[in-house]
């Protein structure tokens, strides 16, 4: 199932690198959600580590704000993944928007340290970039996740039954 979420993850950043379409979203936010409420350990941590490595290939930041703001943010959630469950539609897209306000404040922070070019803090950047993507990451982890995800779990358990009776 983990599987499956990181290949929703993985199509929805294969759409966004389209240029005609506009979508502001961080794509492996939800599916890094997931996985810490799911199941978190040393597993989580590396293979979030390397795919936030493999961000970082394909961007023009400078190397290992990716990792680095997703590890932070997959041990923020690791603090909260008894509260939240990942199967709960209002708890994956909640902390999808969660997830994504801290990832994104630790890529600004990152940026700003290990980046040349000056980052600015203007009201616009907390506004759009801060609470709009995190609502946007929100509204995304339940529409491109929990409905797919439901869906699967369904048709997996039609599978079992089958194979039981059948």
């Amino acid at each position: 199932m983990i599987f499956f979420a990181f290949l929703l993850a993985t199509t929805l950043f294969i759409l966004q690198t389209i240029p005609s379409l506009y979508l502001p979203f961080q794509a492996y936010i939800p599916w890094i959600t997931f996985y810490v409420l799911k199941s978190f350990g040393r597993k989580a941590l590396f293979t979030i580590a390397i795919v936030g490595a493999a961000l970082d290939l394909l961007s023009d930041h400078p190397f290992g704000v990716y990792p680095i703001s997703y590890i932070a943010t997959a041990f923020f959630l690791s603090h909260y993944r008894f509260r939240f469950s990942a199967l709960d539609p209002l708890h994956l897209a909640l902390g999808s928007s969660i997830a994504s306000f801290f990832s994104s404040m630790c890529q600004l922070f990152l940026l700003f340290l290990l980046s040349d070019k000056k980052v600015s803090w203007g009201g616009s950047i907390v506004l759009v970039d801060l609470f709009g993507r995190a609502l946007f990451d929100g509204l995304c982890a339940f529409l491109w996740f929990f409905l797919p995800l439901t869906l699967f779990i369904k048709c997996l358990e039609k599978i079992r039954v089958r194979n039981l009776i059948g």
